[in-house]
């Protein structure tokens, strides 16, 4: 289902991309939300890694429609979210690559948008004193993005992104909310 859809979007993409004005984009971003995957005491302080926060760095392209002013652009971006515990004995991290497709539409500065998420193959993996927390491989999973951006100009933008989606565990039958709210660069 989902790669008939993400092919569907492409294609439509693609097809009103013959006249559109296409710009590539890179971009980074901090997630926090979701269930707590893993806990850990580092130096006296404790610390958690949960489903849907970490750290993101993500690039694509801003394809901007022309016949309609250049106000609705679509955004097909690929990204790498991680968040992990690290302490000299041992470490602990949730990464996942995920594809975003966004569509949005300008009003003057201000851009809202909302779009579909496909998270592939979330890992969990702890190593050192963290291993008795285990290895968790998470099924392929498809959510919902709606965001919100302030564009300083055609380079510079700063937006709040919120993500609604959940992890399966297959062999375990365990589900975790990785729901997530984030600001973006």
């Amino acid at each position: 289902m989902i790669k008939k859809v993400l092919l569907g979007l492409t294609t439509l993409t693609l097809a009103s991309s013959l006249s559109a004005d296409i710009k590539p984009m890179i971009g980074v971003g901090i997630d926090g939300g979701g269930d707590n995957i893993a806990r850990a005491t580092v130096s006296g302080d404790d610390q958690e890694i949960k489903a849907g926060a970490g750290l993101s760095f993500e690039g694509g392209v801003a394809i901007k429609t022309p016949s309609i002013g250049n106000k609705l652009v679509t955004q097909l971006l690929v990204g790498y979210k991680t968040d992990s515990i690290d302490a000299s004995n041992g470490d602990l991290e949730m990464s996942r690559v995920y594809i975003n497709a966004i569509e949005s539409y300008n009003f003057g500065n201000v851009s809202v948008g909302a779009g579909i998420t496909y998270h592939i193959t979330p890992k969990f993996s702890s190593s050192g004193a963290g291993s008795n927390a285990g290895n968790a491989d998470f099924d392929s999973a498809v959510g919902g993005i709606a965001q919100a951006t302030y564009n300083f100009n055609q380079h510079s933008s700063l937006g709040l992104r919120a993500t609604a989606i959940k992890y399966d565990v297959s062999k375990t039958n365990q589900s975790f909310d990785a729901n997530s709210a984030g600001l973006y660069f």
